[in-house]
């Protein structure tokens, strides 16, 4: 098997070893579609060396080939619609009868392949993932996987492509299935938030438009015994099933160390990380947790919070400004390293608001990630007449006024009047 040198980030997981080992053929394409990589299931599949095809352009590559062509690639034409879109993109089956790996005889054979953009800092397409597929027939026959071709022997030409079409669509239609078991997941788990006395708090959660890109963003709110209350925002790496299922199982942990412990929001965040490893809960997210304490006399609370790779909390002040509180936040959650967290300290009078939000609610393409933060601050800002309880849908509708590219989720805590 042939690698390429490539550093272990710290937590010590080699992604490249992971995407070398995955079972379905990948490719990687730059955006001016040179190949950059490929996994072992794609070499195996096209009998090629990494060597000879890295830094090959990928039509000069397909041209090298093994088998035989029947249409010209279609999947250059999905990649350049995914470099425009920045979604996903399926290319059309193409017949490539690639040799049999039992017999080496060229087979009738029909594939196709998805494009999956990977999105830089910014939101500019950095690199290109193309998942390829064969298509293989969808029946309860005995026997050995047939292909398609196995199962549209006899047909005409009609019946193929109309055989062909109803293939691809159920791919399509197990794709739409996975983004509704997602979704029914999160929407189980994301409960509402418990009475919380002295405080108003409001959610909301808006998963994205796209076809996949839904399931890791939580939030959550956790009355203590001593009366203190803690509130969550979380994103789980990944938008798919797994995401959701990785975020239900982390945001139970969160949970539950946030009701047992009268620690600091980075001493819940430490616990929480270690219960984790010892559960076997393999996850990278972004997460911060916030303590507001019982009212001070005047009302006041002390609010505490600690950021594991979240962005920066918001508050709108008792007189109606926006401020971030833009301090130095720490690593991501699930990073084993060394450092210790901390955590930050202000006061919060009363009708004062909080606001803890993840990075779909912000972050634009092509924007410095400091300028859609002060881009938000200016919107919450500009609400200093906007009542609390209107406050978290008036900031949904100013920010994501076009088609969404990630799930949101927003949680908004008012500080009332003593």
């Amino acid at each position: 098997m042939e690698t390429t040198d490539a550093p272990v980030p710290a937590g010590g997981l080699d992604y490249h070893a992971v995407f070398t080992a995955l079972a379905a053929p990948k490719i990687v394409l730059s955006t001016d579609l040179v190949v950059l990589d490929a996994n072992e299931a794609y070499l195996e599949m096209t009998g090629l060396r990494l060597a000879a095809i890295a830094g090959r352009p990928y039509l000069e590559m397909l041209g090298s080939l093994p088998g035989r062509r029947h249409r010209a690639p279609v999947v250059a034409d999905a990649c350049r619609r995914a470099l425009r879109s920045r979604r996903p993109e399926i290319g059309a089956p193409t017949r490539w009868d690639l040799p049999d790996p039992a017999t080496g005889d060229e087979r009738e054979r029909y594939w196709f392949a998805m494009v999956l953009p990977v999105l830089g800092p910014v939101g500019d397409v950095d690199a290109l993932l193309v998942r390829v597929e064969e298509v293989r027939a969808d029946d309860d026959a005995p026997g050995p996987h047939r292909t398609y071709a196995d199962a549209v022997a006899g047909f005409d030409r009609e019946n193929r492509e109309i055989a062909l079409r109803s293939t691809v669509q159920r791919y399509r239609d197990t794709v739409a299935q996975e983004r509704v078991a997602a979704l029914e997941l999160q929407e189980s788990v994301l409960t509402p938030p418990p009475a919380t006395p002295g405080l108003a708090v409001d959610v909301r959660y808006r998963p994205a438009t796209r076809e996949i890109r839904v399931g890791g963003d939580w939030y959550d709110t956790v009355v203590q015994p001593s009366g203190r209350t803690v509130v969550v925002i979380g994103d789980v790496t990944g938008h798919d099933v797994g995401a959701a299922a990785t975020m239900a199982h982390l945001r139970g942990i969160v949970r539950t160390v946030a009701y047992d412990s009268d620690g600091s929001p980075a001493q819940i965040l430490e616990r929480a990380q270690r219960v984790a490893a010892g559960l076997g809960v393999d996850a990278l997210a972004a997460v911060t947790v916030a303590a507001l304490g019982t009212p001070r006399p005047d009302g006041t609370r002390e609010l505490t919070w600690s950021r594991a790779g979240a962005l920066p909390l918001l508050v709108r002040r008792y007189d109606g400004r926006a401020e971030l509180l833009d301090v130095r936040g720490d690593h991501l959650f699930g990073l084993d390293l060394p450092r210790p967290r901390h955590d930050d300290v202000t006061l919060l009078r009363p009708g004062a608001t909080l606001l803890l939000f993840t990075d779909g609610l912000v972050e634009r393409h092509g924007e410095p990630l400091p300028r859609s933060l002060d881009r938000m601050r200016a919107t919450v800002d500009a609400m200093r007449d906007v009542s609390p309880e209107r406050l978290c849908d008036v900031v949904l509708a100013a920010q994501l006024h076009s088609v969404e590219d990630d799930d949101v989720a927003l949680l908004a805590v008012h500080v009332e009047d003593a």
